[in-house]
């Protein structure tokens, strides 16, 4: 429903809540309980943001080899795609497989980076 809050904007609202006016009435002993749940709150927004930012990267690199895709489609989609059309050949001229390897190497490196934000990998210009 387009009414309905996003997951971010919960997560913003509750971190919000619980920094602004949960953990100052909170007794003195469930202080540091609090604080650990806003952090986590607070992680969870920025893996959520990062991932958001990883799609759409992975969005716009795919692009540039299907011009014609969805930038709102389903990302499991493309990805099944590309790999129907790597079976079939699509990609098998020469100059065609040097961008999709380029590409695939990209995407490898995005997963990484999304799955494991403290391993820092250099991605190479498309």
């Amino acid at each position: 429903m387009p009414n309905e809050p996003s997951a971010g904007e919960l997560l913003r609202a509750a971190h919000r809540s619980m920094k602004e006016r949960i953990l100052p009435a909170l007794p003195q002993d469930l202080r540091s309980e609090g604080a650990m749940i806003a952090r986590v709150l607070a992680i969870v927004m920025a893996e959520l943001n990062g991932q958001d930012d990883v799609e759409r990267e992975i969005r716009r690199l795919w692009s540039s080899i299907y011009p014609d895709i969805d930038p709102a489609g389903s990302l499991p989609d493309l990805e099944a795609r590309i790999a129907s059309d790597i079976r079939n050949g699509h990609f098998d001229a020469v100059e065609r497989r040097a961008s999709v390897e380029e590409a695939l190497q990209k995407h490898a490196a995005l997963q990484l980076a999304a799955s494991n934000p403290r391993f820092v990998v250099q991605l190479p210009d498309i």
